[in-house]
């Protein structure tokens, strides 16, 4: 390894026996290693470094004492590169071994990485066309393609946009629920939290577990049209995430953790017909932080993009028995941002993912006594985008993807105790199915004062 001064060492396998013996070779600089001669190699393997260019020589042999040639026939020879810095392109051309007395080799070639330790790098896979002269060994890259290994930073991503909607759908349900509730009196206060464990099939799939907070204050503002309901809120949430892919060559699992703050405004208009609508915006940053093993190699990045999102939506109230449906329509916009990360010494560039989603659905709520009420849905979502986009040295990496469509049911128990009118209680769980699968919960708390 590195930069070993053996210009007058003869590098000998096992004397004449060469079965089952092995040469590694690590140059650390762009001169290669120099020395006197090899002897008696089963496998010759080269591993090249970050620094390695065409045109670069590897293993230089010049035997000072006896002028012998280089015998390596017979010998599986192989080229590894272990990734980060320029890579090579299509066409290039390392000198393996140059020996100065004459090289013999069998007559053709091929490169063999069977048994070579797992360093490919994380980013690029090479091909590579063994060849020889009298006194040279060549290896000239014939491919370069994405390590399919790869496509894992980007689930990274996901499971941060995942989390990052997962306050989203907060917002639009539970936390517009508890605003209008807090609105009813000139000045009050809400706090909702909600915990989640849900999968989402992402190409594999991404595990994602956490609390969202949201908080604020609001208030009615009467007008001619009925009542429009403001609020400021702050939002937060902590999770990790667990990524699961299997590619042909291995099975890599990885995880990570998510936080983020945010602030945003929510509003919604009800008129005296019954109809509504409503909207939210909401601006914060999200940090995603995530390991995994890939192509042998521990790896990690932290990540800190902001996020933005905003939410659309209108329905109509309809008296029902005792109780009322509420028929709605939501339509759904975060972006989380992207840039460039080096990870294992190479730069990714990461695009900015978008989710669109949208979401159909009914609610029914039912005034069980004067304290309780029971509400009840199932509504039907679909994601048109969410797709992780990226690329390394230029060239684009599998993306996971969240589209698709997602099944909810809900249900849920708002507790107003009779003795104290300005305290209220709810407590909620959904359930989802198809591209998104799992279990969220939320407790609602207003107090007004």
């Amino acid at each position: 390894r590195g930069k070993p001064n053996l210009t007058r060492a003869n590098i000998n396998g096992n004397h004449s026996v060469k079965t089952g013996n092995t040469l590694q070779l690590h140059p650390s600089g762009k001169q290669g290693i120099a020395a006197n001669n090899i002897w008696y190699f089963e496998n010759l393997h080269f591993y090249l470094p970050v620094s390695i260019a065409n045109g670069d020589t590897v293993l230089t042999l010049n035997d000072t004492k006896f002028n012998y040639p280089t015998d390596i026939t017979g010998a599986n020879i192989g080229v590894a590169v272990k990734g980060g810095g320029q890579p090579l392109k299509a066409g290039d051309r390392i000198t393996l071994i140059n020996a100065v007395h004459g090289l013999t080799a069998d007559a053709n070639p091929i490169n063999n990485t069977s048994g070579m330790q797992a360093e490919q790098g994380v980013s690029l896979r090479y091909g590579f066309d063994l060849s020889k002269d009298a006194n040279n060994l060549y290896a000239t890259v014939n491919k370069v393609e994405t390590n399919p290994q790869a496509k894992t930073f980007s689930e990274g991503r996901a499971g941060g946009l995942a989390f990052i909607n997962q306050g989203a759908d907060l917002i639009s349900e539970a936390g517009i629920a508890a605003a209008l509730e807090a609105a009813q009196t000139e000045r009050h206060l809400f706090n909702v939290t909600s915990g989640s464990n849900l999968r989402y099939k992402s190409g594999s799939h991404v595990d994602v577990q956490g609390i969202n907070l949201l908080t604020g204050a609001s208030a009615y503002l009467p007008n001619n049209n009925g009542l429009l309901m403001l609020t400021g809120f702050f939002e937060a949430g902590w999770g990790n995430f667990d990524t699961y892919n299997n590619f042909a060559d291995a099975t890599v699992r990885g995880n990570g953790d998510n936080r983020y703050y945010g602030a945003g405004i929510l509003a919604r208009q009800d008129f005296s017909n019954k109809f509504y609508t409503e909207g939210s915006i909401r601006a914060g940053k999200l940090e995603n932080e995530f390991n995994a093993t890939v192509s042998g190699k521990a790896t990690h990045y932290k990540i800190n993009k902001a996020y933005y999102g905003a939410h659309l939506g209108a329905g109509y109230l309809m008296p029902l028995g005792t109780g009322e449906l509420d028929m709605y329509g939501k339509y759904l916009w975060t972006r989380q941002n992207g840039g460039k990360h080096t990870i294992a010494g190479d730069v990714f560039t990461f695009d900015d993912i978008n989710s669109q989603r949208s979401k159909l659905g009914a609610r029914y709520s039912h005034p069980l006594n004067e304290s309780t009420t029971l509400k009840l849905g199932a509504a039907w979502e679909y994601e048109f985008d969410g797709k992780a986009n990226a690329s390394v040295h230029g060239l684009p990496i599998a993306a996971p993807s969240l589209k698709g469509h997602t099944g909810v049911a809900e249900a849920a128990i708002k507790i107003t105790p009779v003795k104290n009118k300005d305290l209220s209680f709810e407590l909620g769980v959904q359930g989802h199915t198809g591209k998104r699968q799992g279990v969220t919960g939320h407790v609602a708390v207003k107090y007004v004062f």
